[in-house]
């Protein structure tokens, strides 16, 4: 179960969700690395790749962590 917390940390990494009754839909990643601005709000979460670099600076674009994140929020 994610707290409060958790789920606000999950909106920041991700783009600002749909909530469309009780299931939030998410798509479009941002980068996390500070000194990158890279957001792309179009990606549709069924094409999310973990590990994929940023096209920007070559950070990981999205963790394991932060995947399997956004999955538990969207079975919330």
């Amino acid at each position: 179960m994610l707290l409060p917390f958790e789920i606000g940390k999950l909106l920041e990494a991700f783009q600002p969700g749909i909530l469309k009754g009780n299931v939030i839909e998410i798509k479009g990643l941002k980068c996390d690395n500070p000194l990158c601005n890279y957001e792309d709000p179009d990606i549709p979460f069924e094409e999310y790749i973990v590990g994929q670099p940023c096209p920007n600076c070559g950070s990981n674009l999205l963790t394991q962590e932060d995947y399997d994140t956004c999955k538990q929020a969207m079975e919330v």
